[in-house]
């Protein structure tokens, strides 16, 4: 056996957990168990560094020789890496992980490629969609909702950009209506304060599209009497939906709304168009009228 401790081997070290040891001299530092289980060292300065990672690493993937030095390793941070030491084990481990990067992978051919998961561990390339379109769940497969016509067998809450209208349109259940909820005023023939029956109007919104009418409302003003025998009425003519001021009180402003819940056909009329009737002799009245709809995708 050598006089000195550092030419021999050791199966083995005992180390007694200790709390603050003493600072070693200048160049030297002091190997110690801390009462916190973890190895550290500490040095001249009294500067303690944990070390016990380091160490665990090492012991994970040293494999000592009959001679007592560290023999070829494999390890698997991606596959088996030989080493031919523990540092340069250390080393290929973190030359390993930096190895690759997501900005270079070869998984993307061009701008806007999208890595989407297929299957357990899989991913695939999803390139970029159409302008305006939006990544969506499409039978139960994450896409684009970009098309040219609305998908078919679609499901509830689905929604398709349709890039030739530069519009989106979601399912209801039943049929496409357009995202976007419009709104509409049409005019009337004579200037409001309007004191017999009339008319009011507006032109389709579109020659190839049918709308969806959500719902139609007017706010309300009788000048003076209005009763449940004199009032005025306001018909929604495509739909026979009506307001009426039955009910209300003469000289306050009050809202009168319907859902309608129909449609209206663009072949149907160049002109949508509502009917003012005045029952008996209700006061004059203003009823400035708006109505919501949303477009029929086909």
């Amino acid at each position: 056996m050598a006089l000195e401790a550092q030419d021999n081997p050791f199966p083995s070290v005992l180390l007694r957990e200790t709390v603050d040891p003493a600072n070693p001299s200048a160049g030297d530092q002091r190997l110690f168990i801390d009462t916190d289980h973890i190895l550290k060292l500490r040095d001249s300065a009294g500067v303690v560094t944990e070390i016990s990672s380091t160490v665990s690493a090492a012991a994970h993937i040293a494999d000592t020789s009959a001679a007592h030095a560290a023999s070829s390793i494999g390890f698997t941070p991606n596959g088996s890496i030989a080493a031919t030491d523990v540092q340069a084990a250390i080393q290929e481990v973190r030359d390993e992980a930096a190895g690759g990067s997501v900005a270079t992978d070869s998984l993307w051919d061009a701008a806007g490629d999208l890595a989407v998961g297929s299957g357990a561990n899989t991913a695939a390339k999803l390139t970029m969609g159409a302008e305006g379109s939006a990544l969506t769940v499409m039978d139960g497969v994450v896409g684009w909702n970009s098309a040219t016509s609305m998908p078919a067998g679609p499901t509830t809450g689905q929604r398709v950009w349709r890039s030739d209208l530069a519009m989106e349109f979601y399912f209801d259940g039943t049929r496409w209506l357009s995202t976007t909820l419009y709104n509409a005023q049409p005019t009337f023939e004579s200037l409001p304060p309007h004191s017999a029956s009339t008319a009011a109007r507006i032109a389709n919104p579109s020659l190839t599209l049918n709308i969806w009418v959500v719902s139609f409302w007017s706010e309300t003003f009788v000048q003076t009497t209005n009763s449940g025998t004199q009032y005025w009425t306001i018909t929604l003519d495509a739909t026979s939906t009506v307001l009426s001021t039955i009910s209300n009180t003469a000289g306050a402003l009050t809202r009168e709304s319907a859902s309608v819940g129909a449609q209206i056909s663009t072949g149907a009329s160049a002109w949508i168009t509502f009917t003012v009737t005045k029952v008996s002799t209700p006061g004059t009245a203003f009823l400035p009228t708006t109505f919501n709809y949303r477009f029929i995708g086909v």
